[in-house]
């Protein structure tokens, strides 16, 4: 939320343990990157799975239709 080069996005963060999983949309693969690397330097944070899509591509998690 504080940092703005994310609030055009719809991502959801679920942590367990020391990891972090990254889901839902950004606008561009660049965008993806830039999340997880801001995830990455958090302290105690040991790994960052990305699932992010971008528009125009399936989501790349199980949705419930």
């Amino acid at each position: 939320r504080q940092d703005g080069r994310f609030a055009d996005t719809s991502v959801w963060v679920i942590g367990e343990r020391r990891l972090v999983h990254l889901l839902g949309c950004v606008n561009s693969r660049d965008q993806a990157e830039a999340l997880e690397k801001a995830v990455t330097l958090v302290d105690d944070v040991m790994g960052v799975i990305n699932v992010l899509s971008v528009p125009g591509e399936a989501p790349r998690y199980p949705v419930k239709r």
